[in-house]
């Protein structure tokens, strides 16, 4: 949300390949994120999470050049409320690579691999489950026939 130089040049200095960056953050935040990720030859995500109009911030954001925009269901909302799988028609017309990230499980990776997502980001149905290798395992077979 801030420190859009600062912030991502330090991850990029102790290794990190990608920056993630809140798309509520103002354009000098992620024109400077952007502009970091170009001077180390790295990537910035632009995380969609909690914006309410995601195709016209998109558009907006996507002639900065972003590597990527995801959409994203904030862990503290119900599924029914937001669907990142859904909302992915949004990024339709963007430029930019897209990802999808919040409320991905077994039960819809799947649904994931099909849709426009070149990235599919999976947090809580690993870790919090009590068996997170099965569910690596489980997911990696989906992928792996696409």
């Amino acid at each position: 949300m801030d420190g859009g130089g600062i912030i991502p040049d330090l991850a990029f200095q102790k290794g990190a390949d990608m920056v993630s960056v809140l798309a509520a953050a103002n354009n000098s935040t992620i024109k400077a994120s952007i502009k970091s990720a170009a001077e180390f030859k790295k990537e910035i995500l632009i995380d969609m999470c909690s914006v309410s109009k995601i195709k016209k911030r998109a558009e907006e954001i996507d002639r900065f050049s972003p590597a990527y925009i995801s959409v994203h269901r904030a862990a503290d909302m119900k599924m029914e409320e937001i669907d990142p799988l859904k909302n992915i028609k949004f990024l339709k017309n963007i430029k930019a690579k897209k990802a999808v990230a919040g409320g991905i499980n077994l039960n819809n990776f799947e649904k994931a691999c099909k849709s426009s997502a070149d990235i599919i980001i999976v947090g809580g149905a690993v870790y919090k489950n009590e068996k997170p290798e099965y569910v690596a395992e489980k997911m990696r077979k989906i992928i792996d026939n696409y």
